[in-house]
């Protein structure tokens, strides 16, 4: 893996990851609230009111999808890694590939 590429999977891992602790955060804060206390989601540039129970669904459902995001991104490095050992094995001369 080259500098560039191995620094950028790294700090995109590590985007990731502080994507995921925020929403875990978030979920342990709305879970600790009393079901009748107003709560306040920000969309966007706006804040919408509902309920800690809606919430605490939401950021549940974006975490699940910055988890997922992470394994895909895993799992495109590793292929990105196969890949370059393949070629490694390979040897051109003459614009022909030999094993």
């Amino acid at each position: 893996m080259t500098m560039a590429s191995s620094s950028s999977a790294t700090g995109t891992n590590l985007d990731l990851m502080k994507k995921v602790r925020s929403h875990e955060v978030a979920i342990a804060e709305l879970s600790n609230l009393s079901s009748s206390r107003t709560v306040y989601q920000k969309n966007g540039n706006l804040f919408f009111r509902t309920t800690a129970q809606k919430a605490t669904a939401s950021e549940q459902s974006k975490r699940s999808f910055h988890v997922h995001s992470r394994l895909l991104a895993i799992q495109v490095l590793s292929l990105i890694q196969e890949l370059r050992n393949v070629f490694e094995l390979w040897e051109f001369a003459d614009g022909k590939c030999y094993w």
